[in-house]
């Protein structure tokens, strides 16, 4: 299987994240990344990248303003969650199944 990367919100940093991943090999997916198009979000995420620093209450960072139950309801067992100052949420992610790099 093919490593597929999300990357949600954040500002130009996760522009310059997924035009990096890609011209390494990596398939990518962007929502609400400034610049970038919304693809349709899946089922259930593989990898995630989240804006830096992460959160704005209960939304992630950036200006589409994704709320975090989005992330959560995709999260489970084997998702890597990527992110900065996760905060509270990081046992929300955890208790999905996922594993949280902060």
């Amino acid at each position: 299987m093919s490593r597929v990367v999300w990357i949600l919100g954040g500002d130009s940093r996760n522009g310059w994240a997924a035009k990096y991943l890609v011209a390494h090999g990596v398939q990518v997916h962007t929502h609400g990344v400034p610049d970038f198009p919304d693809d349709p979000l899946p089922k259930s995420f593989q990898e995630v990248i989240l804006p830096f620093p992460s959160f704005q209450g209960a939304l992630l960072k950036g200006g589409s303003a994704i709320p975090v139950e989005e992330l959560l309801c995709r999260t489970e067992s084997g998702t890597i969650v990527y992110g900065g100052l996760m905060k509270s949420w990081k046992e929300a992610i955890n208790e999905q199944g996922g594993t949280v790099i902060d």
